[in-house]
């Protein structure tokens, strides 16, 4: 069976693994449509996107399966398909979930993420000699959810405001947590961060939010217009296994994310770091976020980013 499905993956991309491919794909590759019939049911979407699910059900049948697992790396890496390129079915994906998000990720899935963020900010201050009581002026939660991660910076935040893309999730954080957050915004955080710079951002904080971003180009250009100089972003992302690391560096030494089988975004530290730093930004602390979140039965690999807002880090680069 895990052949079957493997050999089926080779045929929705064969130019990937034709004898003259250099294991790259053009835009116009990864623009095509393919169509596959998944539990009796037609389904178009990109044939890069259909044969990373092939590759993986042949992996889910056979574990040492070593060609599925290769091509299942070589079409998710730097993947520009799936759920995080479009925002509405990230949307949609929270609206469905939001009556119950909170028991799922904390009770279900041991989330911890938002706990680890505010003790690694502190340390980050205290590096900076700065007091970690202090209180900035303008917070941002950028996918806010219920408020996990509001609570744990409410006592630093003079002004906090929840950001999210699903209506009915900031509705749940108001009656979860009244009063926590001082106002909402509900939207795509890419506009909303631009919009802040006339009154910019002091302290930008997202837990697990960026992990529905593949290529964070835009983002962190939206990041460096709404954040005051010298202001700071605090962030956890995912990391992808020690396995795929291993075979990603191995089959695609550049590889900078992988598009990972639950739909989400697995970034590369050194390229977090290259890109903030792109941006003006410093990297202040990183810290490994192992086991931030189980996914079937395992713990999820993480990274803990805090950064500051130094423009002078672009100019040295001139």
């Amino acid at each position: 069976v895990a052949e079957l499905q493997y050999r089926i993956g080779l045929c929705l991309v064969p130019y990937l693994f034709s004898p003259d491919s250099d294991n790259e794909t053009d835009g116009e590759d990864n623009e095509r449509d393919c169509t596959l019939t998944i539990d009796s049911k037609p389904i178009t979407r990109s044939c890069l996107e259909l044969a990373a699910y092939q590759f993986n059900r042949a992996a889910q049948y056979d574990a040492l399966h070593v060609g599925a697992q290769n091509a299942l790396v070589l079409v998710t890496a730097d993947a520009s398909f799936g759920m995080s390129t479009d925002v509405k079915k990230v949307e949609a994906l929270f609206e469905d979930y939001a009556s119950n998000f909170e028991s799922s990720l904390v009770d279900e899935l041991g989330y911890n993420a938002f706990h680890r963020m505010r003790r690694g900010f502190d340390r980050a201050l205290a590096q900076e000699n700065e007091a970690t009581e202090k209180k900035f002026l303008k917070v941002v939660d950028a996918g806010c959810g219920t408020g996990l991660a509001g609570v744990e910076f409410k006592n630093i935040s003079q002004s906090l405001i929840g950001i999210d893309l699903s209506p009915k999730i900031i509705e749940h954080a108001k009656t979860k947590r009244p009063g926590l957050y001082d106002s909402f915004q509900t939207g795509d955080i890419n506009p909303i961060l631009r919009d802040y710079a006339k009154q910019p951002i002091s302290l930008l904080v997202a837990a697990d939010t960026f992990i529905y971003f593949n290529d964070l180009t835009d983002l962190f250009a939206s990041m460096k217009d709404g954040i005051e100089e010298g202001g700071y972003a605090v962030f956890s992302l995912e990391n992808v296994s020690e396995e795929s690391e291993a075979r990603l560096n191995a089959i695609v030494p550049e590889w900078r994310w992988q598009l990972t089988p639950s739909g989400r975004v697995a970034h590369r530290k050194e390229y977090v770091e290259d890109i903030a730093k792109s941006n003006g930004f410093q990297t202040i602390l990183y810290d490994k976020l192992d086991n931030f979140r189980a996914e079937k039965g395992e713990g999820v690999r993480g990274h803990l980013f805090v950064l500051r807002k130094d423009s002078s880090l672009k100019k040295d680069e001139l």
